[in-house]
């Protein structure tokens, strides 16, 4: 599944956000990811999707998600996605996935992760969703290892980054210079696109992009 990181780039002022690919995930394992447009009440949209056995991924504020305590909970709003797996909207629970990890909360932490204590003069609450179709059947062993194979072949055969194979980094950049003390690049060095040696070489000019072949 992770044959998208080959094309991970410093795109001037950050690095490419790491997320796979709809499309992979659909080609490798049959789930299809959707956009849901939000109209309703965010809960009712979650308790239609989970009754079709679809899992719905929603922004959510974590100053409300017990599971962040110590960096969020109860201490600074921030969004984060998170994907409903059981809702009891009568009893305020809610079963979740959120990073590695599966949780629940309920009681006020329901309240103000829905939005529920909002009064008609406060703006709508309606979070970027987004709600997954599973297939009949999981993909089996054969059809991942050859599918991950043929959508990394895909990547390394494509003309990407201005002809530089994969990865490209700026570690020169001159809008952010400590790109190299903090990611550990000494300046100057270049894995040659077409060498087989990974040992850095310091033959490049200091304007030059580092480049390096996988």
């Amino acid at each position: 599944m992770l044959g998208f990181t080959l094309t991970q780039d410093f795109e001037g002022d950050q690095f490419t956000f790491f997320k796979v690919p709809l499309e992979d995930l659909e080609a490798l394992y049959g789930i299809r990811a959707t956009e849901l447009a939000i109209y309703d009440r965010v809960e009712r949209h979650v308790e239609v999707q989970i009754a079709r056995a679809c899992l719905c991924l929603i922004e959510m504020d974590s100053f409300y998600m017990p599971d962040t305590r110590g960096t969020a909970y109860r201490q600074e709003h921030g969004k984060t996605t998170v994907a409903i797996n059981r809702l009891d909207v009568a009893a305020k629970r809610v079963d979740y996935f959120h990073k590695a990890g599966y949780f629940r909360l309920e009681g006020e932490d329901f309240d103000g992760l829905f939005q529920l204590q909002l009064t008609e003069n406060d703006p709508p609450f309606l979070p970027y969703t987004e709600f997954a179709r599973f297939p009949e059947r999981p993909a089996d062993e054969t059809h991942l290892r050859s599918t991950a194979r043929r959508l990394s072949d895909r990547v390394r055969s494509a003309n990407i980054c201005n002809g530089f194979n994969c990865l490209t980094i700026w570690p020169n950049c001159p809008s952010h210079p400590s790109w190299n003390r903090r990611f550990g690049l000494a300046p100057n060095w270049c894995i040659s696109k077409t060498s087989s040696s990974t040992t850095p070489s310091a033959s490049q000019p200091t304007n030059s992009p580092s480049h390096a072949t996988f």
